[in-house]
C-alpha cells in the first residue's frame, strides 16, 4: 500500500555541515588551499553554451516535430541540465571568484539564456537561503512545501511530482517566501526576453520550443531529475544512517545530547555522470565546503576519507528514480525539516 504520510522528519538539531566543516578543517587544514576558483571552469562552461547554440544552428531547418523532440530528450536535455549545474556553480561565484561579483552575475545571465525562462537572478538569491537555512519550513526553497506534502502522497502522485518538477521548482520559492525583485532579477528578465525575441526572429518558434523542451524535460521525467531527489531526500534504511566515524573525527561533536548521531540530510552520488557533469554528485562535499569549485570536490573526499567513505551514498540515477516512485516508504516527506525561527529575516528580505 502506498504511504500516505504527509509530514517531514522534523529535526531540532543544527545544520550538520557547519559542524562537519569545522571538524574537517581542524584535522585537514590543507583543504583550505582548495578554496579558490578553477580558471578552466568558465571556459568549459562557455564551450558548453556555444555547443548548444551550434546544435540550434544545425537543427534550424528541421521541420519534423517528432525528430526535434527525440533529439531534445536524448541529447540536448543533458546539455541543458548540465548548463543548470554550471548556473548553480556560477551562483556560488565559481566563474570569477567572490571579488568579481558583477562578472559572475553576467556569466549567470549567459547560462540562463539557453533555458528560455528567466531564473538565474532569483535562483542566486534563493539558493543562498538553501545553504543558510537548510531544511527550514519557509526559508529553504529546496524543501517541499506543505501543499506538495498534501498533494503528492502515493505512487502516481510521486510520478506526477517528478513530471511537474520544473514548474514546482520555479514557483515554490515565490509562493512560499516571495521577495521583491532587485536589479539583478530585473536585468535577468529583460535580457532573457531580448534573447528569446532574437531567437524567435532568426531561428523561428521551433528552436524556441526545442530549447524550452530540452530544459523542461531535463527536470521532468528524465534520469537527471534524480539529482533533485538524491541531494536531500532520505532514501536509506535507518541502520545505514548513523555516522560510522573513527574516534579521530571528533565524533562527540556529531552526537546529540541524548546520545544519538546528528541526522544526515545531504547525500552524494558517486557515479559516472560526475565525470562529464561538473561533479554534481558530490553534494555532501559541496554543502561542507560551498566555496570549493566542483573540479576539486573529489579531492575533499580523498583528503578526508574518514569523514566521507562510510556515509550512505548513491551510485545510480535510474535506481534513485525507481526507488523514489515505487517504494511506499519513500516519498515527498522523506526529508528533514526545521521549524522557522527567522521570522524577522523573512519579513526584511
Amino acid at each position: 500500500m502506498d504511504n500516505r504520510a504527509n509530514d517531514l522528519q522534523w529535526s531540532s538539531t543544527p545544520d550538520i555541515h557547519r559542524i562537519r566543516r569545522k571538524l574537517i578543517l581542524d584535522k585537514h587544514p590543507e583543504i583550505r588551499s582548495l578554496m579558490k576558483i578553477d580558471p578552466n571552469f568558465k571556459w568549459q562552461f562557455l564551450a558548453l553554451v556555444f555547443f548548444q547554440l551550434f546544435t540550434v544552428f544545425l537543427l534550424r531547418n528541421v521541420t519534423s516535430l517528432s525528430s526535434l523532440l527525440l533529439i531534445a530528450y536524448f541529447f540536448s536535455s543533458y546539455v541543458s541540465h548540465t548548463i543548470t549545474i554550471c548556473m548553480h556553480h556560477i551562483a556560488h561565484n565559481q566563474a570569477f571568484g567572490y571579488h568579481h561579483l558583477t562578472a559572475n552575475i553576467v556569466m549567470g545571465y549567459i547560462a540562463n539564456l539557453l533555458l528560455i525562462i528567466p531564473g538565474f537572478g532569483y535562483f542566486k538569491r534563493y539558493h543562498s537561503y538553501h545553504h543558510i537555512f537548510l531544511g527550514n519550513e519557509e526559508l529553504d526553497p529546496d524543501r517541499p512545501s506543505n501543499w506538495e506534502l498534501r498533494m503528492f502522497t502515493n505512487t502516481f502522485g510521486k510520478l506526477l511530482w517528478i513530471i511537474l518538477t520544473p514548474i514546482i521548482y520555479h514557483l515554490r520559492p515565490i509562493l512560499v517566501n516571495p521577495v521583491k525583485p532587485t536589479i539583478i532579477e530585473t536585468m535577468n528578465m529583460i535580457l532573457q526576453m531580448i534573447f528569446d525575441a532574437l531567437l524567435l526572429r532568426f531561428f523561428g518558434w521551433r528552436m524556441v520550443g526545442f530549447l524550452f523542451f530540452s530544459y523542461f524535460i531535463s527536470y521532468g521525467l528524465h534520469p537527471f531529475v534524480a539529482r533533485t531527489i538524491l541531494e536531500h531526500f532520505v532514501m536509506f534504511r535507518s541502520e545505514d544512517m548513523p555516522h560510522k566515524l573513527d574516534s579521530s573525527c571528533g565524533q562527540d561533536e556529531l552526537i546529540t545530547a541524548d546520545g544519538q548521531p546528528l541526522a544526515l540530510e545531504t547525500f552524494s552520488y558517486y557515479g559516472p555522470w560526475n565525470k562529464i557533469c561538473f561533479n554534481f554528485g558530490y553534494h555532501v562535499e559541496h554543502h561542507d565546503f560551498p566555496s570549493i569549485p566542483p573540479s576539486k570536490l573529489p579531492l575533499v573526499k580523498k583528503i578526508a576519507p574518514e569523514f566521507y567513505d562510510n556515509l550512505p551514498h548513491h551510485t545510480s540515477l535510474i535506481k534513485i528514480l525507481w526507488e523514489f516512485i515505487t517504494n511506499p516508504s519513500i516519498g515527498i516527506h522523506s526529508r528533514l525539516g526545521r521549524k522557522n525561527k527567522f521570522r524577522s529575516f523573512q519579513k526584511n528580505h
